[in-house]
């Protein structure tokens, strides 16, 4: 009888759920790792949010202006300043303030954000006559390639020797020129803006900051380099840890079956009836708890069949000891010498039987038995067989009924096996059901199997053996070793039929005019 385990999922998801929490530990450190590091990068390499900060101080009231944070948008020793459209200042904060405002001309200078025109200033070699220093008008176009909108060549007092932007110019300040250049006079970006206040006003915003350096952005990208060193140790620590929790599971999971293993071994239950786990492992342990049972009983049977064996040696051979002694000592009477070799014979004989019966059902119950099969006409066997016994039975005063096609059915075979089992049951009809009966035999088709019934007319069996009359050493007479068989024989029919992937079947009730009735079920061949 199955025992059904408790189940808790299955196996694959126990694996599932690991390889999950693996990969989610995997990716936290990546973030982690890497959040570490966009701070660190952050913090020496700052990216200055221009358009974040101008979008929030288009925002913001001219007498909140005090509240901003710029250093959060533009970085540590940053400047801001915000101008009216005369240029006149209104607020300001950071470092480095410039001291008399700015010129209108100075505004011109300075790079406007998010412009589609800039400038490009360059030193000219010595070798370039009266210029020493260029400036050079860029205009972006629409398919995103520039264009030049003019240059102005400068002197070493940086007077205009010629060019055409800022028309009317005729010199420009140190000053100036670094405006042009982008940079303020502290070696910051500079930056300008134009908006309108939530006021309605029109304003200028200049914005004085600092860009990472080159040299900045490489400390960087070596710093990005060394990142494996933190990482590849974490992943291989995660990997540890998850194998580690997976082991401890597994062995959780498999000590039972080692531990019923052992139990078994020592001849103690093996204690998985109750076991509870991955459906995979519970249906091994039910499979595992249902091998425990069969092979318990399986035991229980051989020693059974041990003591059976013994009970039924025992006699005959004390017989045999008990003649042969009297026969050593002479303490046999006279003239019954040959009475007394007589017995011995008769009893010796059935040891052999016994012993003989014991053989064959071992064998057919070995494992490795295998039937030599071969395509016959079970018609045909039937007949043959009965032809060899017809005069055996007739002589013994049984009548024969057969009913059997005249066109052949095949079914696949070990002759000699099968008509070991018509033997078994013939025997068994002679043997328990009384002189003058008449042995029936019919065979029919029926879907694909093939049916061949045989029994007789004769005393039947008590009703306390039918449920147990294939098994061995069950006999139709309560006294054992009284020549009436040896009760090995149905069992040894019954292993037969299943070698052949059959099947044979005590009819209850048997059919009209029988008194016990037997149905074998072979596969058809398909012919």
């Amino acid at each position: 009888m199955s025992i059904k385990n408790k189940k808790e999922g299955s196996f694959y998801r126990i694996l599932a759920w690991n390889y999950f929490v693996f990969t989610l530990f995997v990716l936290l450190v990546f973030w982690g790792i890497y959040e570490a590091f966009s701070l660190f990068a952050a913090r020496i390499a700052f990216l200055p949010d221009i358009g974040g900060f101008l979008e929030k101080i288009e925002k913001t009231r001219e007498e909140e202006l005090p509240s901003i944070k710029a250093e959060r948008y533009l970085g540590e020793g940053c400047r801001i300043e915000i101008l009216d459209e005369k240029g006149q200042e209104l607020f300001s904060r950071g470092t480095g303030a410039k001291e008399g405002g700015y010129g209108p001309e100075e505004l011109d200078c300075i790079p406007e954000y998010l412009s589609d025109t800039y400038f490009l200033t360059a030193e000219l070699p010595e070798r370039a006559g009266d210029g020493n220093s260029i400036v050079t008008g860029l205009k972006y176009l629409e398919n995103g390639e520039t264009a030049i909108t003019g240059y102005l060549l400068l002197d070493k007092e940086r007077n205009v020797v010629s060019g055409g932007l800022f028309p009317g110019r005729s010199s420009f300040s140190e000053t100036e020129f670094l405006y042009l250049k982008g940079t303020d006079e502290d070696g910051r970006k500079i930056l300008k803006d134009s908006y309108a206040s939530p006021e309605g006003e029109n304003r200028i915003v200049i914005l004085h900051f600092t860009e990472p350096s080159y040299e900045t952005y490489l400390r960087v990208y070596e710093a990005w380099d060394y990142l494996w060193w933190f990482f590849v140790p974490a992943y291989l620590g995660i990997a540890v840890c998850c194998i580690y929790f997976l082991n401890k599971k597994t062995k959780k999971l498999l000590s039972p079956f080692n531990q019923a293993i052992v139990n078994f071994s020592k001849g103690i239950p093996g204690g998985l009836e109750n076991y509870c786990g991955p459906k995979e492992l519970a249906e091994i342990a039910g499979n595992f708890t249902d091998m425990e049972s069969k092979l318990k009983k399986s035991s229980e049977e051989r020693r059974r069949l041990l003591a059976d064996i013994s009970h039924d040696l025992k006699t005959p051979i004390t017989v045999i000891q008990g003649y042969a002694a009297a026969l050593k000592d002479k303490m046999v009477p006279p003239g019954e010498e040959e009475s007394y070799l007589t017995a011995i014979v008769k009893r010796s004989e059935k040891v052999n039987e016994l012993l003989q019966a014991f053989y064959e059902y071992s064998k057919v119950d070995h494992p490795e038995m295998r039937p030599r099969l071969k395509r016959e006409d079970l018609c045909q066997v039937c007949r043959d067989y009965l032809a060899e016994r017809y005069q055996e039975l007739e002589t013994g005063g049984y009548l024969l009924d057969v009913d059997l096609p005249e066109e052949p059915v095949y079914c696949l075979l070990d002759k000699a096996l099968f008509c070991r089992v018509l033997d078994n049951l013939i025997n068994n009809s002679t043997i328990y059901g009384g002189s003058g009966i008449t042995i029936f035999v019919s065979l029919w088709r029926e879907d694909r199997k093939i049916l061949l019934s045989l029994g007789d007319n004769g005393k039947g069996i008590p009703e306390e053996l039918a449920d147990k009359l294939f098994q061995p050493f069950v006999t139709g007479d309560d006294s054992r070793g009284s020549g009436h068989g040896t009760g090995l024989g149905l069992a040894i029919a019954k292993q037969i039929i299943l070698l052949h992937n059959g099947r044979i079947d005590l009819a209850q009730p048997p059919q009209e005019g029988y008194s016990i009735q037997f149905i074998i079920a072979l596969p058809g061949d398909g012919s």
